[in-house]
């Protein structure tokens, strides 16, 4: 009880240093490193993986809108307009201008050597506002990542002053070009925020796949401990005649997230109309019976590994 009291008002007291300061800002629109880009050899080809049957004239949908993806990565990305969805703190705006909840930043940093780790809880999150998987998940001071270069440091305690100093050099790079030739990643000016953590147990990722500004069908994510399963639905949370998906081994109902049908429904067609791109994610999580906006995904499986996943897309109905 006085734990969970101590974390509340450390919240608290963030919130009030936060919430209500000016809205965060790009302070400018540039590509950093763009000399960077120019150096790599990039190209936007699809892996040489069959995904059709072998000798199939047929050309999957998945491969439709994997194609879809490398185009726009090589015609129309390389562009600042981007930044609002891809940058985790600019699309927190935008998603307020929409009236669509999201998760409350708690504090901004222009770089990990801002960190003071000695005021925080047990548990907590920070995340780099560019890219993905660059969070450090700390509970009980131990840090949990794996991913954003954190692999180094996973199970040390994050109070040892030496493992301080480690993680704040891993974070500080955390704004370096991303691994993936994707381009409006590029225009963000990289921050690390620190987040509301997530403590409930119900909570469960539903992705709305776009084509050509209509959402086609969903995917819903239930984890585990022991699986990590997908589960596709068309628009109206109706079963898919899926190959492979065992919607019979569903730990959750359905029908908990038809009936927020509507309000997903509102919340895509407010975003649809201000991306011009005919191929794309927008991702919510349910927790606790609330729908909020987790990202906004331009280049699902940056395109070239869309066929890495075919056999867990529903091809016939991914075009709409």
């Amino acid at each position: 009880m006085y734990k969970s009291i101590l974390y509340s008002a450390f919240y608290l007291i963030l919130l009030s240093q936060t919430a209500f300061a000016a809205p965060y800002h790009i302070s400018a629109y540039k590509l950093a490193n763009k000399a960077h880009l120019k150096n790599k050899n990039i190209t936007y080809k699809l892996l040489p993986q069959p995904i059709v049957e072998k000798g199939s004239k047929k050309v999957s949908n998945v491969e439709i809108a994997a194609r879809r993806i490398l185009k726009n990565m090589e015609t129309k990305l390389d562009d600042p307009k981007w930044t609002t969805y891809v940058d985790k703190l600019a699309l927190k705006e935008y998603a307020d201008s929409k009236g669509i909840p999201t998760l409350k930043t708690l504090k901004i940093y222009d770089s990990a050597d801002e960190i003071d780790f000695s005021g925080f809880p047990k548990d907590f999150i920070l995340k780099s506002n560019k890219a993905s998987g660059r969070n450090l998940l700390v509970k009980d001071d131990i840090i949990l990542s794996k991913r954003g270069g954190l692999k180094s440091v996973e199970g040390e305690n994050i109070i040892d002053l030496d493992t301080q100093r480690k993680v704040r050099r891993i974070m500080n790079g955390w704004g370096n070009p991303y691994v993936s030739p994707e381009p409006q990643y590029e225009y963000t000016v990289p921050k690390i925020f620190l987040e509301e953590l997530i403590t409930s147990k119900h909570i469960v990722d539903v992705k709305y796949y776009i084509s050509n500004g209509k959402a086609t069908q969903i995917k819903i994510i239930e984890d585990n401990i022991t699986a990590h399963n997908d589960y596709f639905y068309d628009t109206n949370f109706e079963e898919l005649d899926c190959p492979d998906i065992p919607y019979n081994q569903a730990k959750f109902k359905v029908a908990d997230y038809r009936k927020h049908k509507k309000t997903f429904d509102r919340y895509v067609a407010s975003i649809t109309p201000d991306i011009d791109l005919d191929f794309y994610r927008i991702d919510f999580f349910l927790m606790d019976d609330k729908v909020m906006l987790s990202e906004i995904t331009l280049t699902p499986a940056a395109g070239k590994h869309m066929v890495n996943i075919s056999n867990r897309l529903c091809d016939e109905t991914l075009l709409g």
